[in-house]
């Protein structure tokens, strides 16, 4: 997770002056990635099923619950551009049908 942050994370000025610092000794960060949990995992894993076109029942069946709903309801994650191409697909059914 070090290396992460010190590729990804985002820098505090604090952290700017220590990088530029030619003192010698281990350079000391602040962790401005969270840690990632199995739970995180399983929320993205669910979310990339949906994305990708799996089933939704087939999809709740990967994740071991009873009711589509439960599923639907807590583990789908959608981002802007899914949206705005769910929206696409609304307007281009319009232009055929309308």
């Amino acid at each position: 997770m070090r290396e992460l942050n010190i590729k990804y994370g985002t820098r505090t000025p604090a952290d700017l002056e220590q990088i530029k610092s030619s003192k010698p000794g281990p350079k000391v960060f602040d962790m401005t990635i969270p840690p990632i949990t199995l739970h995180w995992l399983r929320h993205t894993f669910f979310t990339l099923l949906y994305l990708s076109g799996v089933d939704v029942v087939q999809a709740c069946a990967q994740m071991g619950h009873a009711d589509v709903s439960t599923t639907l309801k807590i583990y789908t994650h959608l981002d802007s551009i899914h949206k705005r191409k769910s929206v696409d697909k609304l307007d281009a059914y319009l232009e055929d049908h309308g």
